[in-house]
């Protein structure tokens, strides 16, 4: 009972280690056996599908359905880079060379089960599973070169770094055996190198070791051994003297999957295999179980999988399933950082320009890791280092000041060694804007008015936008080009505001002229305000800083009986009175008006209510509205006259 509790224990543990980051996303083929499936992972992007092929930029937090020409079952993904890829389905071969944007379909007919890149995009190696051939391609697919190799089924193939193509074939289903074929001129020619158990599924390489072959021998469907084994050879597949046995009635899924220290084989019912001593030895790290006869896992590094489940899943781990490999890289490897260089065309107002770059190495026995990172230079302050993945790290910059400051990022690597990345950014000042009026002044008794306004600073003409306030007992008339072009944005506008839409300022002309109709009777020296400027072609919210401002004091003509003048120059003295009532307001103007307008606007000075009608001499007209207590303002004007006045209702 003890020994069962401490198994169930850590089958627990090593299952926590493990998430769900996509349920459900993808379509299996059938929902009795599920099998098929592949999952790759190349320059950043996840592809993963059943028959629905979806894709990931951020390590499966998001997805994205990928269109393709037919939906038939995936049997295996392929990329050469992040852009260029091929997915294998049961009837098709197809390439994208814009990140699945759009398809080609290179090849069709029976069931396309393996697909690889021969160190060039233009060199493919493709297994026909039924007619067990081996289809070859060095122009990207244009045409096929197809060898038949042996009488059975083709099952799958590897690359090797040198170029060898190593491919796993039956001879028949009676004899029990599956052949390990090899072709060393690109796959015109193949001679057989060695046999393991009948149905097995795929074959991987070692990371660490050219010379060292794994092949999954699932077994699954034609049960020729009721068990599955992992095959292990030393001397590039001519001996296969050891087989790792899976504990009956557990089933290998079919995939391999290889990392730097590590080989991961799924299973279909109890989770992942993994051996950390070149095959010899295997153990469980839980996760998900995988469909049979699928491309279900595949390894960024040591601790970071991805594994594609039976129901169409997406799981990942961080940290090997909760049993970590904490080996450091011994310096035999290659390790490449792409770019060299960032932000090396980029100019930034002000605002922040984010780049990310890569950290790639080549396959091989213990590759250096990055183990720190640090900025150098006269303005490191500017850049930052915003997040970090397994295999590339996000660079920000923000500009602060204009100038040329080259500076650089150094990778710490665990062999001792160090790369050198140049951060070569410039970064322009912000711009400052000016807005410009003039105070302006009439001696005409009654008289038109036109405040101008002329905004600075841009580097180019740019299309704006502001607000326009005026206060006083003036009539405003609207504002307009040096065209005679009205500038005023349609529809509704608060009382005593504008807003203004200028489709191409010149920096230093005159921008619009704001018209009023003044009177010496007007509030003594209304105001003009301009505010609230909006630059329509910013490319950063912050490339124009400051928000200017200009105002314009109107002064009407004074002095000793103005008023009483200005008033006969309007026909005769004129005077309104206005009464809030229960249902509305009631208006009496002292003088037949024939083209009245009146207005009602509340505190927030939105407008309530607008009425054309005409007024009689000393009787009361009542504007009917049902007004809640609070401050109202009313407009009153006519063709030669306007009168405001506030109210204040209460119950």
């Amino acid at each position: 009972m003890a020994i069962l509790f401490l198994l169930c224990f850590a089958a627990a543990s090593a299952s926590a280690q493990w998430r769900n980051i996509a349920p459900n996303a993808l379509a299996p083929k059938d929902a009795r056996n599920r099998a098929g499936g592949a999952i790759e992972y190349r320059d950043g992007m996840l592809w993963a599908g059943y028959t629905m092929l979806s894709k990931s930029s951020d390590s499966g937090k998001t997805w994205v359905t990928v269109q393709r020409p037919v939906n038939s079952e995936i049997l295996d993904i392929q990329f050469f880079n992040r852009d260029t890829g091929l997915v294998a389905d049961s009837n098709s071969l197809i390439q994208t060379t814009n990140g699945g944007q759009t398809w080609d379909v290179l090849t069709t007919g029976t069931l396309r089960w393996k697909v690889a890149y021969n160190r060039s995009s233009s060199v493919i190696h493709l297994v026909d599973f039924e007619n067990s051939k081996i289809l070859s391609s060095t122009n990207a697919g244009t045409t096929w070169r197809s060898v038949k190799v042996d009488s059975g089924f083709a099952f799958s193939l590897i690359v090797a770094k040198d170029g060898a193509v190593f491919a796993l074939v039956s001879h028949t289903f009676d004899t029990g055996i599956d052949i390990v074929y090899r072709s060393t001129d690109s796959g015109m020619t193949w001679v057989p190198n060695g046999t393991v158990g009948n149905d097995s599924y795929s074959i991987d390489i070692d990371s660490c070791d050219d010379a060292r072959l794994y092949v999954a021998n699932e077994d699954y469907y034609f049960k020729a051994y009721q068990y599955s084994r992992i095959f292990t050879s030393a001397d590039r597949g001519a001996t296969w003297p050891g087989a790792y046995q899976v504990p009956f009635p557990n089933f290998l899924a079919g995939s391999l999957a290889s990392s730097v220290h590590a080989v991961y084989a799924p299973t279909t019912n109890m989770g992942i295999l993994r051996s950390t001593d070149q095959g010899m030895n295997w153990k469980l790290i839980g996760g998900p179980n995988a469909p049979p006869d699928s491309r279900s896992i595949c390894a960024l590094n040591d601790n970071v999988l991805f594994v594609l489940d039976s129901f169409g899943s997406i799981w990942s781990t961080t940290n090997s399933g909760g049993d970590s490999i904490q080996a450091t890289g011994n310096g035999n490897g290659l390790l490449s950082i792409s770019p060299k260089a960032l932000f090396v065309n980029d100019t930034s107002h002000c605002g922040a320009v984010l780049h990310d770059f890569v950290i790639a190495h080549d396959s091989g026995c213990g590759p250096p890791q990055i183990a720190g990172y640090h900025l150098i230079g006269s303005d490191t302050a500017r850049y930052q280092v915003v997040d970090t993945l397994s295999d590339s790290l996000e660079v920000i910059f923000t500009s602060e000041f204009a100038g040329f400051q080259p500076d650089s990022l150094v990778l710490d690597r665990s062999d001792g060694l160090f790369d050198t990345i140049s951060l070569l950014a410039s970064g322009d000042s912000s711009y400052t804007l000016t807005m410009m009026t003039a105070n302006v002044s009439t001696d005409t008794l009654g008289a038109e008015v036109s405040v101008p306004l002329t905004i600075s600073g841009f580097p180019t003409p740019e299309q704006v936008q502001l607000s326009l306030h005026y206060t006083g007992d003036v009539k405003y008339l609207g504002s307009f080009d040096s065209l005679g072009n009205q500038l005023d944005v349609p529809g509704p506008s608060p009382y005593g505001i504008s807003r203004l839409d200028i489709p191409n300022d010149t920096p230093g002309h005159i921008a619009a002229w704001a018209k009023f109709l003044v009177f010496a009777d007007s509030s003594p020296k209304p105001i003009v305000t301009f505010d609230s400027l909006f630059v329509g072609g910013a490319t950063t919210d912050c490339e124009y800083l400051d928000e200017p401002t200009a105002t314009s004091i109107i002064t009407p003509p004074a002095g000793c009986g103005i008023p009483i003048l200005s008033r006969l120059i309007q026909d005769q003295p004129w005077d309104v009175s206005i009464a809030p009532m229960t249902s509305g307001v009631e208006i009496t103007s002292s003088l037949d008006l024939s083209d009245a307008t009146i207005e009602l606007f509340n505190e927030m000075g939105t407008e309530l209510a607008e009425e054309k009608t005409s007024l009689t001499a000393r009787s009361p007209y009542i504007l009917s509205l049902e007004l809640a207590p609070g401050i109202y303002f009313v407009r009153v004007q006519s063709q030669a006259r306007i009168y405001n006045s506030s109210i204040a209702v209460t119950r």
